[in-house]
């Protein structure tokens, strides 16, 4: 049998190292995982005694020995020759670990944090068996077994198996441990000439198996304080390790980039999801700290927040709980909560936010905190820009692009638009009297609900901060109006992130590094259909949504932009960026500022912008005339010039005669500009105006 093994043997070996060579990838992951960590020492154990077994399964199997116990004449010499000679052989083996331990290459030498050297001994299986106490113990009994069987031989025959098993150990480790000698040889040429790829792949793929195990253990815990801390304390070490900047970028993307299955997460309560969001704040925030200038950092950052806000999307899609804050809602006191809509009972609950919730506030919306802290990253004009091509990128998503209202009322009863942020219910009367009761759920504040009605219908306006409308019906019938609350989460992210720019850009003293969107301007399109026509507007880069958030931005943070402010030549910038109508209404509102009379370049600015967005005829100038003080009339700070004077500065545009009289109309506005407006509205070219004032007005002007 022995001949027969001996025989075949050759071609066992080469049937194997192809079938291996084929399964290798697979085989490669699957021994990675099985031997990774701790988990090697183990496995070097396992090794020794499944191959000393196995050894001595056959020889005692089949009654192979190497020597007789009868024969006096055992020579113990040669047996000794042999077991020397297998000792000596460890020798190479010796040499090279001296030369592991004495390479020094201070450019390639290290990897991630990784020595390689160190690397490649700890991530291999023999080297771990021949540091175990089995090793030596082997090395021991391969010399006392054979002088306890010559003094003694009428010992077990099973001690020769054991002795036969020990050296034939000590032989296939020799064999290994040479090829891993002439392993580290070859990698050391490729990490002297920087062709060490292969050696790379390895530790990242050994970091991976190991921050996988931290996450799935982090995943079990519920994202607990406890797990957390322990996660991060790790990512910081291992961070700490590696000097070279790029090594650490690579480093984060081989722990953060990868996909999450969304599954996990789907069976998390109201704790644990705040335990989640204040892991990936945690995670940003570690980024953020990170003292690194150069663009990859930021790079990283902006895939990084693509993936996680992908996550956290398909989350939110799929459970509104990922969006929502701890809160109850209260019932109104006193004479608010029980005042009736047209005979109907109506109550009023206004929702009161938990202490933890005011603790939570700066990750409520997740998706503004990972912002935030990327574009504190964001140092030069290129980083700012790839800043304004996420915000873009995010906000063509079409899960942004919901309706603000939605209703269980499949039956048209309920007839309101769904598609604006305040709309209006219009129910019909004889639908409205079957109703006994109404609940009216507010977000953050209380304002009395506004309705009205005529001969037919009631109409109830339906304002952003209305979370909920629950009709109870007198047959026991419930319906629903409720506020898209997934739609208002990615508005105020869209809002927030722009003005994170914008605080950016205001207060940069070098315009060069800082970069504001060049958006198309927004198409308009004549549709005729029949007897009537539709106006069709494509907005492809969402300009009208980016132009309401930076007018009100501008409008929210100053009353009145000149000279004076330093910022200037910046806010001016911004203004440019707003689409045609957003500029012109703000040129507008500050010529005609109340109560400032004062007259500098700023003034020519602004006569340039509202002179280019008005179109040459008469009807077209109107219409956006009046689109321009429709978005004056939504500014919530400031003097407010109202709809009524605005709409007489354009109807008196061509009044010849400019006196006390017609001055009236027009308290506080500054006469110079009001006539500087007025001219610039004018589509009478060949008009002339005639002022008659008195000597106070005079020299107000």
């Amino acid at each position: 049998m022995l001949e027969k093994l001996i025989l075949y043997f050759p071609i066992i070996i080469f049937v194997l190292s192809y079938i291996i060579k084929f399964f290798w990838l697979r085989f490669s992951i699957f021994m990675d995982e099985l031997i990774s960590g701790v988990k090697i020492k183990i496995f070097s154990h396992i090794l020794f005694w499944s191959i000393v077994s196995y050894i001595y399964w056959v020889c005692n199997q089949y009654e192979i020995l190497l020597f007789q116990t009868s024969d006096n004449n055992l020579d113990l010499l040669s047996l000794f020759s042999l077991v020397l000679t297998i000792w000596a052989s460890f020798g190479v083996y010796v040499g090279f670990l001296q030369f592991m331990a004495g390479y020094d290459n201070k450019e390639n030498g290290t990897y991630l944090g990784y020595q390689k050297m160190d690397f490649l001994t700890k991530s291999n299986v023999w080297y771990h068996v021949t540091n175990s106490w089995e090793f030596f113990g082997s090395l021991l009994l391969s010399i006392v077994i054979p002088i306890i069987v010559k003094f003694n031989t009428s010992v077990d025959i099973r001690y020769q198996y054991i002795w036969q098993a020990i050296v034939g150990f000590l032989l296939i480790l020799f064999i290994f441990l040479l090829k891993f000698s002439l392993k580290v040889a070859r990698i050391t040429i490729f990490i002297n000439k920087e062709t060490d790829g292969g050696l790379k792949d390895v530790i990242q793929s050994d970091i991976k198996n190991r921050y996988n195990r931290y996450f799935n253990r982090l995943v079990k815990q519920k994202f607990s304080y406890g797990a957390r801390e322990s996660y991060f304390r790790q990512v910081k070490m291992d961070l700490s390790n590696i000097d070279n900047n790029t090594d650490k970028i690579i480093f984060l993307k081989v722990i953060y980039l990868k996909i999450i299955d969304t599954e996990l997460l789907d069976k998390f309560e109201d704790r644990d999801i705040v335990n989640y969001k204040y892991f990936i704040k945690e995670k940003y925030d570690l980024i953020s700290n990170i003292d690194f200038k150069d663009d990859k950092l930021i790079s990283f950052a902006i895939t990084l927040f693509k993936l996680d806000a992908q996550i956290f999307d398909k989350l939110i899609k799929k459970d509104t709980r990922w969006i929502e804050s701890d809160c109850i809602f209260e019932s109104m006191g006193g004479i608010f909560n029980k005042k009736p809509i047209l005979d109907v009972e109506c109550n009023h609950k206004i929702k009161r936010l938990s202490l933890n919730s005011y603790e939570l506030s700066e990750i409520n919306n997740i998706h503004i905190y990972m912002f935030k802290k990327i574009a504190k990253m964001a140092k030069n004009k290129q980083s700012n820009s790839q800043m304004v091509h996420l915000i873009q990128e995010k906000i063509s998503q079409n899960n942004i692009r919901e309706n603000y209202w939605e209703t269980d009322n499949s039956g048209g009863a309920f007839i309101f638009e769904k598609t604006i942020s305040t709309s209006n219910l219009r129910i019909s009367k004889s639908y409205y009297e079957e109703i006994e009761k109404i609940d009216v759920f507010y977000s953050s504040y209380y304002s009395e609900i506004k309705y009205k009605s005529d001969s037919n219908n009631i109409y109830i306006s339906l304002y952003p901060n209305i979370l909920k409308i629950e009709f109870h019906f007198k047959d026991g019938r419930q319906y629903y109006i409720k506020r898209n609350e997934i739609r208002d989460y990615y508005d105020e992210y869209e809002e927030n992130v722009w003005n994170i720019l914008f605080d950016k850009y205001r207060d940069s003293d070098n315009l060069s590094d800082v970069f504001l969107p060049n958006l198309r301007e927004p198409e308009i399109i004549l549709d005729s259909f029949g007897d009537s026509d539709e106006v069709i507007i494509r907005d492809y880069d969402n300009k009208i949504g980016y132009s309401k958030t930076c007018f009100k931005y501008l409008t929210d943070h100053f009353e009145y932009i000149d000279n004076n402010n330093s910022q200037f030549t910046n806010l001016l910038e911004m203004v440019k960026t707003m689409s045609a109508d957003y500029r012109g209404a703000f040129a507008l509102y500050q010529l005609l500022y109340p109560e400032n009379s004062n007259w500098d370049s700023s003034v020519e600015s602004y006569i340039e912008i509202l002179s280019e967005v008005l179109p040459p005829r008469k009807e077209e100038r109107e219409k956006i005339y009046n689109d321009m003080v429709s978005i004056i009339n939504e500014i919530k700070y400031g003097k407010s010039l109202g709809s009524e004077v605005l709409g007489k500065v354009f109807k008196t545009r061509d009044i010849e005669l400019f006196d006390d009289e017609f001055l009236k109309d027009f308290k506080g506005i500054p006469k110079l500009k009001l006539i500087v407006v007025q001219s610039i509205l004018s589509t009478n070219t060949y008009g002339f105006r005639r002022v008659e004032l008195q000597d106070g007005w005079e020299k107000k002007i």
